[in-house]
């Protein structure tokens, strides 16, 4: 399972544990939860994590990076950890306090609504990058004036409200390439 949501199952399977000690359960008991929670765990746990916190985290602190903020490395271990460890933190307490209920726990938790809004903010934070590297003077701009900026804006609330409304990733990025495509005309 993966490694930050297996505390949902560490904590249920610790107060089955205390059932079984306590001749309340069978021991096989502890052994069928584990095995019903480890694929659903890795599945949401790795989504939730790999594919939000951290590409979020990481685009968060290149933008910053590439605008002068030296501290930015910093600042992903942080906004990658804090999450990780409250979520295994929490996650152990309700898991322990539910036991085999904790199934209904994790629902409130709201993992895939969260995962769809982690990657909406990811597909924004792409688009506005170049907007970053723009602004800070790391490239020259191709468009005249200040409209630059402004177009790579558009860009990433374009990817935000496309992504919010499950268009999928290849057809963002498909999306993406042609108006870079059409922008160099612009030029």
């Amino acid at each position: 399972t993966q490694p930050y949501l297996a505390s949902f199952a560490l904590g249920a399977t610790a107060q089955l544990e205390e059932e079984v000690a306590a001749n309340r359960a069978r021991p096989e008991d502890a052994e069928k939860l584990k095995a019903a929670l480890m694929g659903p765990l890795g599945a949401l746990g790795d989504s939730l994590f790999w594919g939000g916190v951290k590409p979020v985290a990481a685009l968060i602190a290149v933008a910053l990076f590439l605008s002068g903020f030296l501290w930015a490395p910093l600042l992903f271990l942080v906004l990658y950890n804090v999450p990780h460890l409250f979520i295994r933190w929490s996650a152990l307490c309700d898991g322990y306090d539910h036991g085999v209920k904790v199934i209904q726990v994790m629902a409130r938790y709201k993992i895939q609504r969260k995962v769809h809004h982690l990657k909406s903010i990811s597909f924004a934070l792409t688009g506005m990058i170049p907007a970053v590297v723009w602004s800070s003077g790391g490239v020259e701009p191709s468009f005249s004036g200040r409209i630059g900026p402004l177009v790579f804006l558009g860009v990433g609330v374009l990817f935000w409200l496309a992504a919010r409304n499950g268009v999928p990733a290849a057809g963002i990025v498909a999306g993406a390439g042609l108006l870079v495509f059409l922008s160099s005309f612009l030029a």
